[in-house]
């Protein structure tokens, strides 16, 4: 009664609904408008921002696991198994909380570097390109002239969290030989969470929603955002790692916090 009223305002034709109690997912549902096929509730979509979480759950992770420290300064973690590696433009006073909690000081039009810009996905980065620092080097270099310093405001930042995933990559790469994904997915994720995933460019991969945004036909590039919004998962999926970071092996990363 909730949802279909939702639906049928904004004219969409399919929905995925999971509802837990307590540690316990107790509803799972797919619910459809009429003359739309019934589908999974395990069908996937892309999750946009509610990505931040699980980069924030994996920094926190190699926190508990004594491989980082919160307020470590971000420019020293970076550089720690590479000195030579440099974010240009970053301010050297900040720190993984900042990033965190969206204090490090970074313009809100640093964030429309990553944010659904096609233009800049096709005319500023090279074709190709699949990296997240790209986007952070030119965010930071070109984008960020206002800047504050760390710590005296809040202001979302989708940046921040690009760096927070390059950092989990590059301790994770020095510490156990893993991507910035493969971290995720074998030190943070629950095992009851399959399915959760970095979306594709192109929609290739099985058993998830295909759509465009804003009905341009040219599909956004997802691995340029992946630690800040580039991944996928089902309404189920994703409710079990939230019930994990609640209830379940995750909970310690959060105590102290």
């Amino acid at each position: 009664s909730l949802v279909r009223p939702l639906m049928a305002r904004w004219n969409i034709p399919n929905a995925t609904l999971a509802i837990g109690r307590d540690n316990v997912i107790e509803y799972r549902e797919t619910i459809r408008n009429q003359n739309v096929q019934s589908g999974s509730p395990d069908v996937r979509g892309r999750i946009a921002s509610l990505s931040k979480s699980i980069t924030g759950a994996a920094i926190l992770k190699l926190v508990e696991d004594e491989k980082l420290t919160i307020n470590a300064l971000a420019h020293e973690v970076l550089a720690s198994p590479d000195p030579e590696f440099v974010v240009r433009g970053m301010d050297e006073r900040i720190t993984i909380s900042h990033l965190l909690r969206h204090t490090a000081g970074f313009t809100r039009a640093s964030g429309s570097a990553v944010r659904n810009n096609l233009q800049w996905d096709y005319e500023v980065y090279p074709e190709g390109t699949t990296n997240r620092l790209t986007v952070i080097n030119y965010a930071l270099e070109h984008l960020n002239e206002a800047a504050t310093d760390p710590g005296d405001t809040y202001e979302y930042s989708n940046i921040g969290y690009l760096v927070l995933g390059e950092i989990v990559e590059r301790l994770s790469l020095s510490e156990y030989g893993l991507t910035y994904e493969d971290y995720v997915k074998n030190n943070v994720l629950p095992a009851n969470s399959e399915g959760i995933e970095i979306a594709h460019t192109t929609p290739d991969q099985p058993n998830q929603f295909t759509y465009t945004y804003h009905g341009n036909a040219r599909p956004i590039r997802m691995e340029l955002r992946d630690a800040a919004g580039g991944w996928m998962a089902s309404a189920p999926s994703l409710l079990s790692f939230l019930i994990a970071t609640e209830y379940g092996e995750l909970s310690s990363i959060y105590e102290n916090q």
